[in-house]
């Protein structure tokens, strides 16, 4: 109810009511041709009233006698719980969600909520006092509300914590230096001087530790056993404007366990089935204020199991350790006797292999100079006798190469490449240079130090131009990679004949053909002792399986050096 001096304004659950000259309506926001709202209060203007109503802010102009609401922000449609003034020109507005509005000539001018510092958006009551401190009453506590000049407002949250029976503020009003608050509980009374910032930390004290819940003196905790591992600690904290509600911080520090704090209102931390280690507990406490305590803290050891300690440990250790110097003593002893017999029979088998070794080279010095003869017949029969003897004389210095490293189980990288220049410039020869050739060697290779078996490569040069670059029509080329890589030598031989699949094809045709790869045979032969001893990969690829416009042949050879 708001009262003039002729005149009486009242809102209620039905809407907005004006009476005039002792008691005459004069004007009703409800007819029959108007829906009821429900209005919740009243603040005289000038020549306005404002009316806070659930569906927002209504404005009622006395000399019109019509009621409309405010559009001009969209904040006033809010549901207005109360409304109160702050001075001449500015008031406050309480809503369900919005916080408190602050309206200054009629526009919005500042918003009070949860952001600035408010515990809750929901506005129960406003009141301000004679000194004009404002006091909001929320469903969570009381907001005390200085506005500074820079339009920063000053918010101090009164709670349970502070000595509140209830949350829910209904109402608020003063005389001089009390505070009445009106909650769900009942009415209180606050000493308006009293309410500022407690920054007196708790007094806080450590009252037990249970150990498998019984109690022990301080001089015992460094003494626990493996099985005293259930540990209890109480303590309590002295505030007493917070009736008890004390907020605590606690965490154990050691070795395997979570250090970070863990925050309650529980007097009582529980570590139950610890493990062996040395703890320290630390516990602090905090005002209503928010300021904490000095912590408290407590260590204690769990010592380990006697089969944990680092006697036992190593009484096992040395145990066990005689017993394994025992067995492997024994094994190595045995190993020695088997050892002795298997190099001697090693001995006897790897000289076997050497003299088959050796027979096969004998084999294929023959087979390749039969094959150089027969190349030498052919091209007499074709050229002049310049070209025979120029001819000749590299045939004679290629059997001259050969015959010096028949003998030998190994030759050098260099040897075996200055062989292969030799024979594939007299097969150039031959066949009227119908091919060319390219070889290739990695930096890492050591041409003069570093060695593969003797005659390795010839072959499969050999096979290539045989049976790859003779059946074909165009010039070829054959390309020869060396590459060291790991210890390990790799020998790509690559032409662009007419490759695997087609040459197995023109053999069929020519039934006649009296050439046998002889070389080949005896080159595998010799690989499949070599491989015994140092590992041996030979692999063959027709060019036409990696790429459908490539014709020719792929040999890759891998050896230890």
């Amino acid at each position: 109810i708001l009262v003039e001096e002729h005149s009486m304004y009242i809102v209620n659950h039905t809407g907005f009511y004006a009476y005039h000259n002792g008691g005459k309506m004069f004007y009703s926001s409800y007819t029959e041709t108007k829906d009821k709202f429900w209005c919740t209060s009243l603040l005289n203007d000038k020549n306005k009233i404002w009316v806070g109503t659930n569906k927002g802010m209504l404005v009622y102009k006395k000399k019109e006698k019509t009621i409309a609401s405010v559009e001009s922000n969209s904040l006033y449609s809010s549901v207005i719980t109360c409304l109160e003034r702050l001075n001449k020109t500015t008031f406050l507005i309480g809503t369900k969600s919005k916080g408190v509005l602050i309206v200054k000539n009629e526009k919005i001018n500042q918003i009070l909520n949860d952001s600035a510092g408010l515990p809750s958006n929901l506005i129960r009551t406003i009141h301000v006092d004679n000194k004009g401190v404002i006091w909001v009453g929320t469903t969570k506590g009381i907001s005390k509300v200085v506005l500074k000049p820079n339009h920063k407002a000053e918010v101090y949250n009164l709670s349970k914590k502070h000595g509140l029976i209830s949350e829910e503020i209904t109402s608020i009003k003063s005389i001089r230096d009390t505070l009445y608050v009106g909650t769900s509980k009942g009415l209180l009374t606050i000493n308006r001087r009293e309410v500022k910032i407690n920054r007196l930390h708790p007094s806080l004290y450590i009252k037990k530790v249970l150990i498998n819940s019984i109690e022990l003196s301080k001089d015992r905790l460094n003494q626990l056993t493996h099985e005293e591992n259930n540990i209890s600690i109480k303590y309590e904290g002295v505030n007493y404007r917070s009736q008890g509600e004390v907020n605590y911080q606690y965490r154990l520090l050691g070795e395997g366990v979570d250090t970070n704090w863990v925050e309650t209102q529980s007097r009582l931390a529980r570590y139950p089935l610890l493990p062996s280690g040395t703890y320290s507990f630390e516990v602090k406490a905090k005002n209503e204020d928010g300021f904490w305590s000095k912590v408290q803290q407590v260590s204690f050891i769990i010592n380990p199991p006697f089969w944990k300690t680092w006697w036992f440990i190593l009484l096992i250790l040395l145990f066990f350790g005689s017993i394994v110097f025992l067995i492997v003593y024994t094994y190595f002893k045995r190993r020695e006797k088997d050892l002795m017999q298997k190099q001697e029979k090693i001995a006897v088998e790897k000289k076997l292999v050497e003299l088959e070794l050796k027979a096969l080279r004998s084999q294929m010095n023959p087979h390749f100079i039969f094959n150089i003869l027969n190349s030498i017949q052919h091209f007499m029969l074709n050229n002049n006798f310049k070209e025979t003897n120029r001819y000749l004389t590299q045939f004679a210095k290629l059997i001259r190469t050969v015959l010096n490293v028949s003998e030998k189980k190994y030759v050098s990288i260099g040897e075996e490449l200055d062989m292969l220049r030799l024979y594939m410039n007299l097969e150039k020869m031959r066949f009227e240079n119908g091919f060319d050739y390219e070889i290739t060697v990695d930096e890492e290779i050591d041409e003069d130090y570093d060695e593969i078996p003797s005659m390795l490569i010839q072959p499969y040069v050999e096979n290539a131009i045989w049976h790859g670059l003779m059946n074909k029509k165009t010039k070829g080329k054959i390309i020869i990679n060396l590459s060291l890589k790991e210890n390990y030598f790799f020998c790509i031989v690559e032409d662009n004949g007419v490759g695997i699949k087609e040459a197995q094809k023109i053999k069929l045709k020519r039934k006649n053909v009296k050439h046998k790869s002889v070389g080949m045979r005896i080159t595998r032969d010799r690989l499949d002792l070599i491989n015994e001893y140092d590992g041996v990969n030979i692999s063959t690829k027709d060019l036409n399986d990696i790429d459908p416009n490539k014709t020719g042949t792929r040999v890759k050879i891998q050896i230890k050096l």
